[in-house]
């Protein structure tokens, strides 16, 4: 079995749905103003100032501890970060955002209308790749966060 079979049978049996709130470069939000100035409290972009769409997949998240430490007054911080497994298909990029959606407690599916539960901003993103070069599925590395709504 190759490693992009193994990702896809691990997300069927242990991964969920989730949202990945892609980031649409060339088209600005509505928010956006002649001058290119961006509403930093837009419920829509999150003052990004770029238009998104969300597409429902499947994937599996692990939290690690593996962030940036800081020094504050109360000694050494780590703040958690989430490692989201995402199908190869999905071309995360850092612009995006991961969002945990509400989902059935006896079947694990979405619920409709889709409710949006935690969001994560992605931090950094990883190629994962068959020795063949053949991109297997993506490691994305995200923080939790909020958006403007």
């Amino acid at each position: 079995m190759d490693m992009k079979s193994t990702f896809e049978s691990m997300v069927e049996d242990h991964g969920h749905w989730m949202l990945l709130r892609k980031a649409v470069l060339n088209k600005p939000c509505s928010c956006v103003g002649r001058e290119g100035t961006i509403l930093e409290t837009c419920g829509l972009c999150n003052g990004s100032g770029h238009a998104y769409v969300d597409h429902l997949v499947r994937a599996r998240r692990t939290k690690m501890i593996d962030s940036v430490q800081m020094t504050t007054d109360i000694g050494l911080v780590a703040t958690p970060r989430w490692h989201f497994y995402l199908p190869a298909n999905t071309q995360p990029t850092h612009k995006d955002w991961i969002i945990e959606i509400e989902l059935s407690p006896t079947d694990q599916q979405p619920i409709y209308p889709i409710k949006a539960e935690t969001y994560y901003n992605v931090t950094d993103v990883e190629s994962m790749r068959e020795l063949s070069g053949v991109l297997a599925f993506w490691d994305v590395q995200t923080e939790k966060s909020n958006w403007n709504v």
